[in-house]
């Protein structure tokens, strides 16, 4: 396909993403991390390259994000501490990361769904495939938040060093003599992936998606395939040990669930962002672990169970693309689907950020396969009649592909409100998936507001509901002295011993 026609369809992108998420730069901090990464951390306020040098020995809320640190470094020196300035920022990558889709998704499908002469249907498709992927409901969490810096800025580079990787391996296959030790396609790979892990740990899965990439590609060359992976699973072991270094200490640890309960909980996740890929209803901040409770229990083993199902018949009956896709969707997902416990959540919908790629490219894979069935000679007799029904259908095709984006654009749209406020947020938790610890932020971030009469109201209730916590009489106790007393600066005289971060 022309150039010039890839780069309008970029452009086209980019801007559709970058209006959708406008919206968030009227958005504040969000009393959920945002302190202790932006408002709180005296690392930001140094210059961006000494920030990242004291954040390559800092760890910041069991977080080593040496690279995200230095990025809000250079947001706070831009912008000051002013909030919508690093929203802006979350749009601009996540706008550039739909892009980069869009780029991964057009090689894929012009190397294994090659159209003759009509190379503008794979571009459309990957297109729109692309946009809803980056306008998705599921992906409000990762580009709202702003301490989900970490998730934009880690993919940016992950995207790249997959492409590059792309570029590689399309050069391999024209000149296999090439070595790839000085091939500046591989050592760019390598220096994204570097990249990727400084700003989230998540990259360590990258040597293992560039292993299905050669499987896509049908490699027979295994020695030099396995040798070139070497570098990359070295930086995966590097950075997977200090991940396990830097864990939570003050948060559970794998000791609190048993292993047969972390696997069962894993096999649910795997369904889990299946099931919100498809249906993104009731997406809140946090799916606290419930497992405890036997009727959810009962609900997480049978979703585990017929999540195994699904992606074993996915594999053994699919062609080599959906072999390759569960493998991906399983591999990527595999640091953050709770073998490895790190807080007292279930998932996260940022975590779906990379793992659901291949979802999104199969729906352009089955336009364009809904295209060509249309369009095969069963369907058809060369009239003129028909070929107009064949033109009329492959627009249906089209115009349905654009409806179903703007549902989930829409819905997009709502949950992207959500975030605007600790109110709207924490709110919206406790009518979904309620818990004591949002009544706890809503009360303690009331008291930062200066209203106490809200902070005791919400106490209250979140007493009221969980009588058996004890997090909040302490916290009425205070309130009402204080409210008695007719203090006016009431957020000085809280005891802030009772008023450390709940987050993760």
């Amino acid at each position: 396909m022309n150039q010039n026609k890839l780069i309008v369809l970029s452009i086209v992108i980019f801007t559709a993403t970058f209006i959708q998420w406008l919206p968030t730069t009227g958005f504040g901090f969000i009393n959920f991390d945002d302190p202790r990464f932006i408002e709180e951390n005296p690392l930001i306020y140094l210059h961006p390259l000494k920030t990242f040098y004291h954040s390559i020995t800092t760890v910041v809320m069991s977080n080593w994000i040496p690279l995200t640190f230095a990025s809000f470094s250079l947001d706070y020196h831009l912008y000051g501490l002013n909030a919508p300035g690093f929203h802006l920022t979350n749009i601009i990558f996540h706008a550039c990361n739909a892009v980069l889709v869009f780029y991964i998704f057009f090689i894929l499908l012009e190397k294994f769904y090659p159209q003759s002469n009509k190379s503008y249907l794979n571009a459309i498709f990957a297109a729109i495939s692309s946009l809803l992927w980056a306008n998705h409901p599921f992906r409000v969490e990762a580009v709202a938040w702003v301490s989900a810096r970490k998730d934009v800025l880690f993919m940016f580079f992950c995207l790249f060093s997959i492409i590059f990787y792309l570029k590689y391996i399309s050069n391999l296959l024209k000149s296999k003599t090439d070595s790839f030790l000085l091939n500046r396609f591989y050592l760019l790979s390598i220096l994204m992936m570097i990249l990727s892990l400084l700003s989230k740990g998540m990259a360590v899965t990258l040597p293992f998606v560039f292993l299905i990439v050669d499987y896509l590609y049908k490699r027979n060359d295994y020695k030099r395939a396995i040798m070139e992976k070497i570098p990359f699973f070295i930086l995966s072991v590097l950075f997977s040990y200090i991940q396990i270094l830097t864990r939570p200490t003050t948060l559970p640890d794998t000791n609190e669930l048993s292993l047969s309960i972390r696997i069962i909980n894993a096999c649910s996740g795997l369904g889990f962002y299946l099931e919100k890929t498809l249906f993104p209803l009731n997406l809140v901040p946090v799916y606290y672990y419930e497992g405890h409770k036997p009727d959810y229990f009962i609900y997480i083993f049978i979703s585990g169970l017929a999540s195994v199902l699904l992606l074993t018949i996915l594999f053994l009956k699919g062609n080599r693309f959906v072999k390759a896709s569960v493998i991906f969707y399983i591999i990527t997902l595999l640091p953050v689907i709770g073998i490895m416990q790190t807080w007292i959540q279930e998932y996260a919908d940022r975590f779906s950020y990379f793992p659901t790629l291949p979802l999104y490219l199969g729906f352009g894979i089955a336009g364009i396969k809904l295209v060509h069935y249309i369009s095969s000679p069963r369907m058809k007799v060369r009239t003129v009649t028909n070929n107009h029904f064949i033109l009329c259908a492959k627009y249906k095709i089209l115009l349905l592909s654009s409806v179903i984006f703007f549902i989930y654009t829409f819905l997009c749209s709502k949950q992207i409100m959500l975030w605007e406020t600790p109110y709207t947020l924490w709110n919206h938790q406790i009518n979904v998936r309620p818990h004591p610890l949002p009544y706890l932020v809503l009360g303690d971030y009331s008291m930062t507001q200066k209203n106490p009469q809200k902070a005791l109201d919400y106490y209250t209730r979140g007493y009221q509901s969980y009588p058996q916590s004890t997090l909040f009489l302490p916290r009425i106790s205070i309130v009402k002295k204080l409210l008695n007393n007719h203090q006016d600066n009431v957020v000085k005289e809280i005891d802030s011993k009772l008023l450390q971060p709940h987050n993760n």
